[in-house]
């Protein structure tokens, strides 16, 4: 849980490496990463052996790049994991629809960070 001022990168990191003490947990691994140009960053990146994250325009990598038009260009394999992204996108709409998320109003409710784990 965090302020919606702030910045989704700030705490990619930390939720990063939460997944992957459930994983490990589980008896697996975190891999891949797939996430929109809002995440582009080195220490994003430095999460996981492969991410499928576009660069920003301002940024400089051989990777994925999406143009203006969002149009994906670069290795096909990545531009074929990052046409996943959408699906992810409506199992999040469809779980708020179902579970109410989107009508619940909470406001000034903090949460331990150990109650989420």
């Amino acid at each position: 849980m965090a302020p919606a001022n702030e910045n989704e990168k700030r705490h990619a990191s930390t939720l990063g490496e939460r997944t992957r003490v459930v994983l490990r947990r589980a008896g697996a691994g975190l891999r891949r990463l797939i996430g929109d140009s809002q995440y582009s960053s080195a220490r994003v990146r430095s999460l996981v052996e492969e991410s499928v994250i576009p660069y920003t325009a301002n940024q400089r990598g051989d990777g994925l790049r999406v143009d203006r038009w969002f149009r994906t260009h670069g290795p096909p394999g990545l531009v074929s994991e990052y046409r996943k992204r959408p699906m992810v996108e409506a199992l999040f709409a469809f779980l708020r629809t179902q579970f109410g998320l989107n009508v619940v109003r909470v406001r000034g409710l903090w949460v331990s960070p150990s109650t989420l784990c």
